[in-house]
């Protein structure tokens, strides 16, 4: 399953990292340009009851960069 959430915010990233670790191809969008570059320099930061995770996940700007299809 393909999903894209729009807004890596505390919630969109919180669901894009559950979805990927479930199995889904996630891609975040958000319009803050310094989060997404953080994201892929860094990768996602989460913290939860079990601690900090770092997570790998594509983010973007520009939803016209993700491939669509059927």
């Amino acid at each position: 399953m393909r999903v894209g959430v729009l807004g890596a915010g505390a919630m969109g990233s919180v669901f894009g990292a559950r979805l990927q670790s479930a199995g889904a191809e996630v891609v975040l969008f958000d319009i803050n340009g310094d989060h997404v570059r953080e994201i892929h320099t860094r990768g996602l930061r989460l913290d939860d009851a079990a601690g900090e995770h770092i997570v790998g996940i594509p983010a973007t700007t520009c939803i016209a960069e993700v491939e669509v299809r059927a």
